[in-house]
């Protein structure tokens, strides 16, 4: 009893830590407005969710906005957080309405903006430091949408798990000042799960799901055509009931694309019966010239980042 006392004590710590956070910057109306890179997943929700509930909290009878609407910059002037969400070919479509829904229940204003990565050879040139160039991109974007209107803090979800793992991206916002409140409390990812559940947060078991992308080998270049070849091939796997899965690209000796599916190894089974029944390889093959395989090792997150996994640059 004494350590479940002890377990939820800590727990409510946390949450009340990571409000405050927020409540340091948003308790003096003269301070920045806090405005939270929203990818609509577990992280940057929980961080959403404690802005928004610690500005609440410093109004008076005044709980900010619910019906989720774009944003008319110019005419707010309550300090109230801003999550703001990436619309872009390397976001499934998925994702951009699981970010609506989300920043709808935490009843946080939701912007949008249109990063220009995919304009960018640095980031289609998909080297290793690829992650670094569109976040570099999302968080310039962000800060021209606010350009001359009123002083901001940007936030990411960097949670402290996310600090021992290959990311550029964390290193781009360190570059232009992006605070990480998760990570600068040390809470981790089970922690941001527990969190959000206390929150009432829908996604605080939803599995991770890095963009579109994470799943081009590096040294294969990142197209638009390859990223809508892997939306819809994930999609039809989503819809076919599959989850978690991967759907990842990779280049061969020949010059022949490889589609590569990974999903739980229990799952194998189905899926082989799932791609012949739909002769989906076939399929594949004559729309887009890529041969497929299912990865034996079943699926893994991040597989890509693996040494073995690296190539010479490839158009």
């Amino acid at each position: 009893m004494k350590n479940e006392a002890s377990q939820l004590s800590a727990y409510q710590e946390d949450k009340q830590r990571l409000i405050d956070w927020f409540g340091r910057a948003l308790g003096d109306r003269s301070r920045p407005r806090m405005i939270i890179a929203f990818s609509g997943g577990v992280d940057s929700a929980l961080v959403c969710a404690a802005a928004q509930a610690s500005w609440e909290a410093s109004q008076t009878g005044h709980c900010g906005y619910r019906d989720g609407a774009v944003l008319d910059i110019q005419h707010d002037r309550l300090k109230a957080p801003i999550a703001v969400t990436a619309k872009s070919p390397s976001v499934a479509s998925w994702q951009i309405d699981q970010a609506i829904t989300n920043a709808e229940q935490i009843g946080i204003i939701h912007h949008f903006v249109e990063p220009s990565e995919i304009n960018d050879e640095a980031y289609r040139r998909n080297d290793s430091s690829r992650c670094f160039h569109c976040k570099t991109h999302l968080y310039s974007s962000i800060a021209d949408a606010f350009v001359g209107i009123e002083e901001i803090v940007v936030c990411s979800g960097t949670n402290a798990d996310d600090l021992g793992d290959h990311r550029p991206g964390i290193a781009a916002g360190d570059q232009l000042g992006i605070r990480k409140p998760l990570a600068e409390l040390g809470i981790g990812k089970t922690r941001v799960r527990e969190l959000a559940k206390s929150f009432g947060l829908s996604c605080h078991d939803l599995p991770a799901s890095p963009c579109l992308a994470s799943r081009v080998v590096y040294g294969l270049s990142v197209s638009v055509s390859r990223l809508a070849l892997i939306e819809t091939l994930e999609g039809q796997l989503r819809r076919a009931g599959f989850d978690p899965v991967r759907v990842r690209l990779r280049h061969q000796a020949d010059g022949v694309s490889q589609t590569t599916l990974e999903v739980s190894q229990g799952d194998q089974g189905r899926l082989e019966t799932w791609i012949t029944q739909n002769d989906i390889e076939k399929k594949w093959w004559q729309e887009h010239r890529t041969r497929m395989e299912i990865d034996r090792r079943g699926f893994e997150s991040g597989r890509l980042n693996a040494p073995e996994e690296q190539l010479n640059v490839i158009p």
